[in-house]
């Protein structure tokens, strides 16, 4: 086994531990947040990833240094955990791992990653622990084990327009007295935590919440689809609750540009809490690098070849890109069917990723791709470069916060088509008050065809009524409206460009972050 040690400035250098489970959304801006921590202040970073997360998070810090910056990504140690598991309920075995080393980190002992068997030398004290926002086991862990000087802060990757209204007060739609009775409850019923859970989170009753920064909505219009996986999304929104109730203080991912009004909610309802806020975003990779890894992926090739094709033959900003994410998938494909034959109608080029495990393609759907000259469906797309190629005109998105900051990143606007979490926030934000994006209603399904409040109507949601939106919403995306949506996200893109500058929104929160530390 290899040994990895440190130099003789370790003594006197911070050490930030991070946590964060299999989620990718979550670990995507982690990596940055980590790679922008150590270009502020040469600190020690270890941080801990299902096992087999720990190549991908080595390749996605890499992405955020520079060739002449290596050096400085000695200063991360990526440590893998057992995960005996790919159900996102069971995290016992990841729980346990994190114990175990960070039991290890306290004695000052050696730790080992189980997947490369690189060791690591005994570090200084431990100033921070960051924990992904529903690791409440880990939370308790530190608490109880840890020295009492040691910040516990929670690594909240969404958009802050989603935290109040889960975790906030009842007027912003927010669950918090609902949640709190949950231990009770179960103790009063004997019934199981994600029934109970369930109904804490997840039930609506039609009420008008107030979310700061978003115009009033029905509670049910945050499940604009067929809630799924109720049991595992009722227990980790439970989870998260806990986490946030017992930490110091949160990280918000999110760019404070973006949402500043809803970001100084979320400040002033942790500040009568006596609980720090630290608002860090964009997180997204940015050195030099950030491009090559995605280039050499195999899939990368015919996403590039087109996307050159597109651009000499029908000009900028003239190809759309269709992607749910890693996980999400219609719950009622054959609207997805009936967007794209609008699309392929309109002879507009497309590139859609379908990475869901619950993605199924019809034959005869790719058959009309497989014939149609300017489109290309594909398991896995270089998201960032593609986002960043002149032919890329529209994103086709569910909204989810990692997509929508890339987006805005590379001055891209968006049609949204949101599922859960922080994506029906988004897309109202989006569309409603920045002006940069398109939002479909035709496509929703179950709570999501009731009455929608901005817009005094309920949708049809049928497949021809998802035809007809579909062509309305691309003819005016690809003519002059869309034109002025994309000089707004131009606009904006320049504000998170700004913010990481010398004396940036972002630059300051980072600095805050880190001087906290010294307290």
């Amino acid at each position: 086994m290899a040994e990895v040690g440190s130099n003789s400035l370790s003594a006197s250098r911070k050490h930030i531990v991070l946590f964060a489970y299999d989620a990718w959304g979550h670990n995507r801006p982690l990596c940055a947040f980590a790679a922008r921590i150590i270009k502020a202040e040469q600190v020690h970073i270890t941080y801990f990833v299902p096992a087999e997360l720990v190549d991908r998070v080595y390749e996605e810090l890499r992405r955020n240094f520079k060739p002449e910056e290596t050096e400085l990504l000695s200063l991360v140690r990526v440590v893998g955990l057992h995960n005996e598991s790919t159900n996102p309920l069971h995290h016992d075995a990841l729980d346990a791992g994190f114990a175990k080393a960070f039991e290890a980190l306290l004695r000052g002992d050696k730790i080992t990653c189980i997947l490369t068997d690189v060791v690591h030398t005994a570090l200084p004290r431990i100033d921070c622990v960051v924990l992904d926002m529903y690791a409440k086991r880990p939370l308790d862990f530190v608490r109880t084990h840890g020295p009492s000087s040691v910040k516990v802060l929670v690594w909240y990757s969404a958009a802050a327009t989603r935290l109040l209204p889960f975790y906030g007060p009842d007027k912003m739609g927010g669950r918090n007295t609902a949640l709190s009775r949950v231990a009770d409850e179960i103790k009063r019923s004997g019934r199981p935590l994600h029934e109970v859970a369930a109904e804490a989170c997840l039930t609506c009753d039609g009420s008008v919440i107030e979310i700061p920064g978003l115009p009033p909505m029905h509670d049910y219009e945050l499940y604009p689809q067929r809630v799924p996986f109720q049991e595992i999304m009722s227990i980790m929104l439970y989870n998260t609750y806990l986490t946030l109730d017992g930490c110091d203080g949160v990280i918000l991912s999110t760019p404070e540009c973006y949402e500043p009004e809803t970001v100084e909610a979320v400040r002033q309802y942790y500040k009568a809490m006596s609980r720090s806020v630290f608002v860090c975003g964009p997180l997204t990779a940015s050195g030099s690098r950030a491009m090559v890894s995605e280039q050499r992926n195999p899939h990368a090739t015919a996403v590039g070849q087109l996307l050159d094709r597109v651009l000499h033959e029908r000009g900028v900003a003239s190809l759309l890109y269709i992607s749910f994410g890693s996980l999400f998938w219609p719950p009622a494909p054959e609207r997805l069917w009936a967007f794209l034959d609008v699309v392929m109608e309109l002879g507009i080029p497309f590139i859609m990723a379908h990475a869901s495990a619950w993605a199924v393609v019809p034959e005869n759907v790719k058959h009309k791709v497989d014939t149609y000259p300017h489109g290309l469906m594909t398991r896995w797309c270089p998201q960032q470069m593609l986002l960043a190629h002149p032919a890329t005109g529209w994103f086709l998105t569910h909204g989810g916060h990692n997509s929508v900051i890339e987006s805005i990143g590379q001055g891209v606007p968006m049609i949204c088509w949101p599922y859960q979490f922080d994506q029906p926030t988004n897309a109202v934000h989006l569309s409603c008050n920045l002006d940069v994006a398109y939002e479909l209603f035709e496509v929703r399904t179950e709570n999501g065809v009731k009455p929608i409040r901005h817009t005094g109507r309920a949708p049809d949601a049928t497949v021809e009524s998802t035809r007809r939106e579909a062509k309305e919403v691309l003819q005016l995306a690809f003519g002059e409206d869309g034109e002025r949506k994309r000089g707004n996200i131009r606009k904006l893109r320049v504000a998170f460009q700004e913010a990481w500058a010398d004396d940036g929104r972002a630059t300051q929160e980072l600095r805050a972050f880190l001087d906290s530390l010294n307290s």
